[in-house]
């Protein structure tokens, strides 16, 4: 049995927001050792197609000719020297198996992100115009970058990244990891007295051919200026709706004065967007008309009155939440059979209209209508799930997509492990083992199962054990490997008959450890080595009796001679 809070509703609609602006901010871990960071507030993103869009079409059919020294393609994956528009690399009907199977850096299912495969020389692979920006203003230009070859995957070039302004670099990535994360690389500048265009560029410094692939995402360029928050002892406030002479008093607090013109906005947090509040632009604002509902505050801050009108010139401070609870709240809700409603002290199970008084946790007085409809009993919710493995043992790159949603309402959310629910039904870079997967539908109604994700064979290869061979002598090197679909690699090559078979003659004329190195199509890896001591003692000698009968023993004359030959640093 499953028991749903009535006063639960504003809480969990607050803690959305705060998971929200916390995946928001855990994306801004900005590069190492890098310099000219914003540490102070952003205005709106002038870039607006910085995330390039979203779309239910895997790849995007029209050329967006964002990079001047690269080729378009809708044949996934690209080659080299050519980029595409995607939403997910997953779902691309073949995929190298060196690359990730990622989607794109936002929580949206379609989301687009920008994919290049390397060109063999460096070269430029994106560059846009901004213009009509404001003379002598700070901005910040910023980046998501992955490297989208996978961790472990031996020998691969790493991705390194210029950003360039008017063909000047501002910052160097470096060498960006294969480490299977999104990386965020951001910049502040500012422009010149009289300068109001700027050509931003992102340059390939590293030669492609075998790695430096890389995946784009979320570019951004906004107005950065001082640091603007609004003063409160808490991010929300709760205000009972009807309480005489209700007011509330907002606080602009800057750190830098020469910033002092304002615009206080408000948005209803239920879909509706930024709106000026008419006359709200001093560095106070007292609120004294209130309406039940959740809303969110902020305030517009530039230095001038003319840079207050643009977007591109203007700061947003952070926000503040308020939450008017009415006086009378009418609930309509619906649940499963076997659920219950819980309004207070009581619970109810049943289809019906309850009303209710109550005392909330802030002191509001309210009166609460129910409007409670049980379902009846249905048939119990179940779905198709597709499982992929782990590309290498060890790895967490396995992922669980849920295909079909069997029985149930929509819309649905999906839980794995206990973690924050999504409304994808799709969750990756897991390990090998035992995962719990809840589903709910729109009432409530839940599913609950566990899906094994087996952990795949080890790549393993072994050689000869170590042996001592004599001078001038050969021998076959064997291997014994767990998979078949392998290539090898023989090291150091000197003394081999072949350096990429799986078993070379070895002739070495010094002590030598051979290694072979293995690997699957899917760039699994496994390391044995073998240590040939060579033999240079060469022992000499004659026999001494001989039997002439033509029987084939002994027929020959041999003296009782016998001596050694110390061979040192022979090469031959």
């Amino acid at each position: 049995m499953k028991i749903t809070s009535f006063w639960n509703i504003h809480s969990t609609v607050i803690y959305s927001f705060y998971l929200y602006l916390l995946f928001f901010f855990s994306l801004t871990t900005y590069g190492q050792g890098q310099e000219g960071v914003c540490i102070g507030s952003l205005g709106e993103n002038i870039f607006v197609n910085g995330d390039f869009g979203v779309g239910a079409a895997n790849v995007i059919a029209i050329n967006p000719q964002i990079a001047p020294g690269y080729n378009y393609t809708t044949n996934v994956p690209p080659g080299d020297g050519f980029y595409t528009i995607t939403n997910n690399m997953g779902a691309w009907p073949s995929l190298y198996s060196s690359w990730l199977p990622i989607r794109d850096n936002s929580s949206d299912l379609n989301g687009y992100m920008m994919v290049v495969n390397a060109d063999y020389n460096p070269g430029l692979f994106y560059e846009q115009n901004v213009t009509d920006l404001c003379p002598d203003t700070k901005y910040e230009f910023s980046a998501d970058i992955i490297n989208v070859v996978r961790s472990g995957v031996p020998n691969h070039i790493l991705p390194n990244v210029d950003f360039a302004l008017n063909g000047n670099v501002i910052l160097s990535t470096g060498d960006i990891p294969q480490s299977n994360e999104w990386n965020h690389y951001s910049y502040s500048f500012s422009t010149g007295e009289n300068e109001t265009d700027l050509l931003l560029s992102l340059i390939n410094n590293a030669p492609g051919g075998n790695g430096n692939d890389l995946a784009l995402d979320n570019i951004r360029f906004r107005p950065c200026g001082p640091l603007a928050t609004i003063v409160a002892d808490d991010s929300v406030d709760y205000i009972c709706l009807g309480e005489d002479n209700t007011t509330f008093t907002l606080q602009a607090s800057v750190e830098d004065t020469n910033y002092s013109y304002f615009q206080w906005q408000v948005k209803p947090q239920n879909g509706g967007t930024w709106q000026d509040i008419e006359g709200a632009n001093a560095a106070t604002y007292l609120i004294t008309n209130f309406s039940s509902g959740t809303f969110e505050y902020r305030y517009l801050l530039a230095n001038t009155s003319e840079n207050l009108q643009n977007s591109k010139c203007r700061l947003n401070s952070t926000i503040k939440e308020i939450v008017v609870l009415p006086i009378e709240y009418h609930v309509d809700k619906t649940i499963c059979m076997g659920d219950g409603w819980e309004v207070g002290n009581a619970i109810y199970y049943s289809t019906g209209v309850y009303v209710d008084s109550l005392v909330s946790n802030i002191g509001c007085d309210s009166v609460i209508t129910t409007n409670l409809t049980v379902l009846p009993d249905m048939p119990p919710i179940n779905a198709n799930v597709e499982i992929t493995i782990p590309r290498c043992e060890g790895e967490s790159n396995a992922s669980i997509e849920v295909i079909e949603v069997i029985n149930g309402t929509p819309p649905y959310t999906y839980r794995l492990n206990e973690t924050e629910a999504n409304l994808t039904g799709f969750f990756d870079f897991l390990p090998a083992g035992n995962h719990q997967l809840e589903i709910a539908d729109k009432y409530g109604c839940n599913y609950l199962g566990i899906f094994h994700i087996e952990e795949p064979e080890s790549l393993v290869v072994e050689t000869n054990d170590d042996f001592v061979l004599a001078f001038g002598d050969s021998r076959t090197l064997s291997t014994l490997v767990t998979h078949t679909d392998v290539t090898f690699n023989w090291t150091p090559a000197d003394g081999l008959s072949c350096t990429n078979c799986p078993t070379p003659t070895a002739k070495p004329f010094e002590t030598t450890i051979y290694q072979v190195h293995v690997q699957n199509a899917n760039g699994c890896t496994a390391i044995d080595s073998v240590r040939i001591e060579v033999d240079k003692n060469f022992r000499l000698g004659i026999p001494s009796a001989f039997s002439p009968n033509d029987d084939g023993i002994n027929d020959f004359l041999k003296s009782r001679l016998l001596f050694r030959l110390q061979l040192k640093n022979c090469n031959r």
